[in-house]
């Protein structure tokens, strides 16, 4: 039988006697209302009831739960086991320009020559810690932080690491 919600203020003794004439009979305030004030309609169907097949629902879906368990044991079985990780593979030296400024290269140049983006370099050199006089990333170590002509931020500038 579907049901409908109802939402009842009631005066707390009414409600405590409707408790106490539920729980001599055995059955929830709900289930003895339905049975006093409705005697033609079918008898509620508590929660551990099967009305509707929750039984053979439920028996279906921990069956199906367990081949899924089986299948994925399966699989891990099957599958090799992983390789440790190895240590990560430097990159190969990059040539240092022959025109090198004396006061060495600004980031983006220096980007630019590892060949990667200026995003990419600019974030390595954010997880360091941020642009600082003696901070080496990527084997270019940071010798300065100068102020633009045309003003602006400071701009780092690298000159490779072993000089």
């Amino acid at each position: 039988m579907p049901l409908a919600q109802l939402n009842l203020k009631l005066p707390p003794a009414v409600l405590a006697q409707w408790r106490a004439q539920a729980d001599s009979e055995g059955l929830s305030v709900r289930d003895w209302l339905l049975a006093t004030l409705a005697p033609t309609a079918e008898p509620p169907v508590s929660p551990a009831g099967d009305a509707d097949g929750l039984a053979d629902r439920l028996q279906a879906l921990e069956a199906s739960l367990a081949q899924l368990a089986a299948t994925v044991a399966q699989l891990q079985q099957a599958r090799p086991a992983r390789s440790p990780r190895s240590a990560p593979v430097a990159a190969p030296p990059v040539p240092i320009p022959a025109d090198l400024p004396a006061g060495g290269i600004e980031t983006a140049a220096l980007a630019q020559l590892l060949g990667m983006r200026r995003q990419t370099l600019n974030e390595r050199i954010r997880r360091a810690g941020g642009s600082a006089i003696g901070l080496v990333v990527a084997g270019w170590r940071c010798c300065d932080l100068r102020r633009p002509e045309r003003g602006g931020p400071l701009r780092a500038l690298w000159v490779p690491a072993e000089s």
